[in-house]
């Protein structure tokens, strides 16, 4: 379970992490310590992050990845997606992005509108992106939601041309009404305001 090598320091008491820099906590060190014996995990919504800081800092892998799992699986909603997205970033957590990125495709117009959301495309590779359009993955939301944001990631990219060509075969299928209506208005008309009265 611990991989970490320590200097014996002939006490008979080992004290971990003094200085509180590894976040461990007493509790989750005996749930690891425990499931050692026992492979049993003794894991619930109050204890699941301190078990995975432990799991983590002292390289009990399974345990980890179990963490992670119950996060996605039980803890992780939309109040508190910006915190355990901060979380995964920091621990570098990518069984929990799975989780996220599907809470964001699932419930796309709520993503849309919140203020995080171009940052958190920005972490998506051209690849990821252009997967979910092809199958049409993005779900509880409108076809412009979908479009525009797909405009603001190409723009974060610098060369938006390049990444509208990797992607248009995907807009065609996820935006195919939006695309056709955009195409179908004119673009000639001047516009006048409501007050606007023409001089003779």
């Amino acid at each position: 379970l611990f991989k970490h090598k320590f200097r014996d320091s002939q006490e008979p008491v080992l004290s971990l992490d003094v200085s509180g820099e590894m976040g461990l906590t007493v509790h989750a060190v005996k749930v690891l310590a425990m499931y050692s014996e026992t492979k049993k995990l003794d894991i619930s919504g109050n204890t699941v992050i301190p078990i995975f800081i432990a799991a983590d800092a002292l390289d009990a892998e399974s345990i980890r990845e179990y963490a992670e799992t119950y996060l996605g699986q039980c803890i992780l909603q939309k109040e508190n997606f910006t915190y355990l997205w901060r979380l995964s970033r920091q621990f570098y957590m990518k069984i929990l992005d799975e989780y996220l990125d599907n809470l964001v495709l699932d419930n796309f117009g709520w993503f849309s509108d919140s203020i995080f959301s171009r940052h958190y495309m920005k972490q998506w590779n051209l690849e990821k992106l252009k997967n979910a359009l092809l199958y049409s993955k993005f779900k509880n939301c409108s076809e412009e939601q979908i479009f525009q944001a797909v405009m603001n990631y190409c723009r974060s990219l610098g060369n938006q041309t390049q990444g509208l060509e990797v992607l248009a075969p995907g807009l065609y299928r996820s935006c195919a009404n939006y695309l056709r209506y955009i195409q179908s208005v004119p673009r000639g008309l001047a516009y006048c305001p409501p007050n606007y009265k023409k001089r003779l």
